[in-house]
């Protein structure tokens, strides 16, 4: 079982690749509980590493800030 830094760092990696992503889309990539992927969404938030969004359909999404994009790079997470 992924630990909740490995949890929010594969959350971070996944919406740098696809870009804005919906909660089902995030929750289906990382093949983790709802509850423990909207605990490390809320920190991710908190800690301004992703933002939530609303798309054209209304529907809200995550998508990474610069800070974000930085902090893969410091953990040289590869794509």
């Amino acid at each position: 079982m992924a630990n909740d830094l490995e949890i929010c760092l594969s959350i971070i990696q996944f919406l740098d690749k696809l870009g804005p992503q919906t909660l089902g889309k995030i929750e289906i990539s990382t093949i983790t509980k709802a509850d423990l992927i909207r605990k490390c969404l809320n920190l991710l938030i908190e800690q301004r590493l992703i933002e939530k969004t609303t798309n054209h359909n209304n529907q809200e999404t995550y998508v990474n800030t610069d800070r974000g994009k930085r902090v893969l790079e410091f953990f040289h997470v590869k794509f």
